[in-house]
Formats: structure tokens, sequence, C-alpha cells
């Protein structure tokens, strides 16, 4: 099967291989040929569309070339005969004989028309469900690589067809009582439409259902003032009636809050990783790291150093300590996987999303409304997150809370950059006593003790890192009838040691 994708930069896939389809330009053509699957597109039409009034004078010339070329790019994708592009009458025609074609555009339609139909039946449950599928299929702005009046006229009506798609989802997520949801995809269609009432209008209604009367009220009144000063208008009556409904409920007979979860009951999230075991000193740094967490504005603060030297051990240490001053959930989410590559911000948002109970959210959907949605379930929520191991680089800015008694541990080489207000804490190794005791928990008290001198300077060999304290450790555990000396001078030759050597003598811990 031949799958397109024209929601976005024009791509094409054989099965699960990407098909490389050449020059923007290029692509751009098979993209009129795809919109105009089946109906002949004169060389002409195909000048104008690629290059408008600005047209070289072999233009004609270029369109055939480009044609030979994605003839034989088609042809060696689906074999011969099942996906041809046909020279007709002067023009060209593409047409599917026994190829499988799946064009995300055809898709799009079809899931809106599912949905459309479902709500007309009173099923709006599945109609939630096809807007989704729909509005996933977008992965940017259709015809990007194309700025002709052609394609400028094509994705308009496109960008109209997704916010029209946007905007009953909208609706359907405020009569479902999903009225977070309705937030985030509410908040991106207004950024593109601030003057659409009917956004507006939903915007109210999923803040007053979320319980927020006087943020609905001060919405209003935002609409209002924009309507006057671009158009000279007052509101509509939509708007006018939701208004007068916000202002006859009597706070104290509000409705409560409809959650984004099922259940009036959900849980706070407890999803920290088990404390580590056998940590040992940090009180400075955990009760600094107290203090600086003890305050009513939100706050993040980055705990960096070299590997090793158990900044995820302190963060989830301080997390744990600190459980009664967050008692709307404690989240941990790991920014890089096992082999170290970084995990992407929409599979990070889904997961903590589907930790606080949006069951829906999924890691291919749109990152401003995974980010959205995000900002309003924690809206007002006094939260911890620790994000751990956080690549150079990487943007955590839409990971962080932002309500007033919440916070966020960021752990990573070094602190990320464009985080306003943010703390900063540099660790090093362990104290001397400190990193004792964790060698002689590892090891036994009683041979640190015959070993006492040598001992010492194993810790300075390994610059008091945990992680090389406990990869010394287990070297010794693997060898008992090995000196702590010898360890010493095999570790400043500069074997280091290797996480497998630790894990292999049951010693691996976060610290």
């Amino acid at each position: 099967m031949l799958r397109f994708s024209l929601l976005g930069p024009v791509r094409a896939w054989a099965g699960d291989e990407e098909v490389d389809l050449g020059s923007p330009q290029q692509r751009a053509l098979l993209g009129v040929l795809l919109l105009r699957r089946d109906e002949p597109v004169s060389c002409e039409r195909a000048v104008q569309a690629l290059w408008g009034e600005a047209a070289p004078r072999r233009a004609g010339g270029t369109v055939r070339t480009y044609i030979c070329r994605l003839r034989r790019v088609l042809g060696e994708a689906v074999g011969p005969g099942g996906l041809e592009i046909r020279s007709r009458g002067g023009g060209y025609l593409l047409t599917a004989y026994g190829a499988t074609v799946d064009v995300d555009t055809d898709r799009f339609r079809e899931r809106v028309a599912l949905a459309r139909r479902a709500r007309g039946q009173g099923d709006p449950d599945a109609a939630l469900g096809h807007f989704q599928d729909a509005l996933a299929l977008w992965r940017g702005t259709p015809f990007a690589e194309a700025q002709t009046a052609y394609f400028l006229t094509e994705r308009e009506q496109w960008l109209r067809a997704r916010s029209a798609a946007v905007e009953e989802m909208a609706a359907v997520q405020v009569l479902l009582g999903h009225h977070a949801e309705a937030m985030a995809a509410l908040e991106s269609a207004l950024a593109a439409e601030p003057l659409c009432e009917r956004l507006w209008e939903l915007r109210i209604q999923a803040l007053a259902g979320m319980g927020r009367r006087a943020d609905a009220l001060a919405a209003y009144q935002e609409v209002r003032r924009l309507l006057c000063a671009e158009l000279g208008l007052e509101p509509g009556p939509g708007l006018r009636e939701l208004h007068r409904g916000l202002l006859a409920r009597e706070p104290e007979r509000q409705e409560p809050a409809v959650a984004p979860v099922p259940g009036p009951s959900w849980p706070a999230p407890a999803q920290l990783p088990d404390a580590p075991e056998g940590f040992v000193g940090r009180a400075a740094e955990l009760a600094e790291i107290a203090a600086r967490l003890d305050r009513g504005s939100p706050t993040v603060l980055a705990l960096t150093g070299p590997a090793g030297v158990g900044k995820t051990a302190l963060a989830v240490q301080a997390a744990h300590a600190l459980e009664a001053r967050f008692p709307d959930g404690r989240l941990y989410a790991a920014l890089s996987g096992p082999d170290g590559a970084p995990v992407g911000l929409r599979t990070v948002l889904a997961e903590l999303l589907r930790a606080v109970g949006v069951a829906r959210a999924r890691p291919d959907g749109p990152l401003p409304e995974l980010a959205g949605l995000w900002r309003s379930v924690t809206e007002g929520k006094r939260m911890l997150l620790v994000l751990d191991d956080v690549a150079d680089g990487a943007d955590v800015l839409p990971l962080l809370p932002r309500s007033p008694g919440s916070a966020a541990l960021v752990t990573g080489r070094r602190a990320p950059a464009g985080v306003p207000g943010l703390h900063s804490m540099v660790l090093d190794g362990l104290t001397l006593p400190d990193a004792l005791h964790l060698l002689g928990a590892a090891m036994g008290h009683e041979r640190l003790r015959r070993e006492a001198v040598a001992a010492a300077g194993l810790a300075d060999a390994c610059g008091y890192r945990p992680l090389a304290l406990r990869g010394a450790a287990a070297r010794l555990l693997a060898a008992p009838g090995l000196g702590v000396d010898e360890v010493v001078r095999w570790w400043r030759a500069g074997a280091g040691v290797q996480p497998a050597d630790v894990r292999e003598a049951g010693l691996m811990s976060v610290q």
C-alpha cells in the first residue's frame, strides 16, 4: 500500500519505508495530482500552480521533467501498472489501477463525516473519537513548501476545514464534560481565529464547567474588548446569553469543577520511583531543596553535575521527603531513554496526562494541544514533578507546572536554558564520612574497619561519587581475595567501572 500525506509537507510511504519524492517543487506537483486524482491536470495549470505569475520561460519543460521523475519514483514504490501518471490531452492524469492508495486528506474528510453523522445520531462519544482521529492526521501546514496563489488558496481551504473540526470537537467535549480537553483544543484554535465568537462561547462554557466562574466572566470581558476594538461591535446573542447566565449564578451554588478523569474521587498520582535503597548523606542538599521548594510561587530547581554524582537519587529522595507539601500528586518522567536518546516531548506529555487520568491523551497528538491540556488539568494543583536526565538543549517549558504551590525538580548534566526563574544546584561528590558509610554498607563495615586507610584512598580515587563507589564495592565483592589497596591501584590506572559490574553485584541504585 502506498500512503500519502498532504496535511503537512508532501510525503509518501511504501509500507513502512518513506519514499524520496525529490525537490520541494516536484513534491508540490505530486500534491496537485493527488488532490485532482482521476482528473486531468493541464500543463498550464501545473505551471500556474508551481510558479504563478513568475513562471520561467521553460516552465513546461521543467514540469515534464518532474513528471518523468515522479513516474519512476512511483513505479519503483508500487511496481508497474499500479499507480500511474498518464499523459492526457496536453496534461497529466494520476490514476490508481490495482494499487491501494491512502491519502490523508481523504481520511480526514471521511473521519469528519463519520463524526458529524455520529453527533447527529446522538452518539457524542463516537463523534469525539472520530474527530480526534481526523485531527491526529495533521502533521503541519499543508503545502508549506509552496507559496503561490494556487497553494495559498488550497492551504486556506484545508486550514478552514481543520478549524471547523476543532470547533465541533470542542463542542462535543463540552457536552461530554471533558472541559479541560476542550480548553486545550480551544487555546490553539483561538490563537488562529481570535475573533470567532463561537470559539469564545465554548471557552466560556468550558471554564464554567470546570468551576472557574470568575475566569469565565473575565473571558467574556476579554472577547467584548477585542470585538469592540477590532470590529466596533458588541458580542452577539450567544455570548450575551452566556454572560447573563454566569451573572445569575450564585457563587456558592456553583457547580463543582468537572475533572478530566473518570469518577469524582480520582486519587492524586504518586508515581515516583521507590526511594533509593542505601541512600546516604546529602543532608545539606536535602535541606536546601526543601527550603527552595517551600514558596508560594511555582518553583523549578535544577540538580546538575557529572554522571554518577547522584542527581536522580537526590531528586527522588527529596520528592519522597516532601510528599506532604504536594497533596495533588508527585509525578516522575524520564526525558532520556535507556540508550541515552532523548524522549520526545509529546510522548512525555501523553504519559503525564494519562497519569492524571486523561485516558485519551495520545503521543501522536499535536504538541500545542497536549501542552495546553497539561496546563489545564494542572491548573490550581499543588503538584511536584521530577524531570529526570534532561539532555543538553532539551525544551522542558511545556512540561513545567505554573500554579502557585507547585514545583519541578530537573536533573541533568547542565541546567536547561530558557526557563524563567530557574534555580540551580550543582552537586559534587559525597563527603568522606558519607563515602565511607556507603562503602561500608556495600562491602561490609567490618572489612571497611580493617582496611580503613585504603578505603579512604578508594573514596578519593572514585571522586566521592556514589555510582563509582558502588562499582568499586561490586569489584571487591566479586573478588573476595582482592585487597582494597589493589582496587585503588586498579582504579587509578584508569580501569573504571561499567554499570554492568554494579548490576551483577546486586548493588545498582539510582544514587
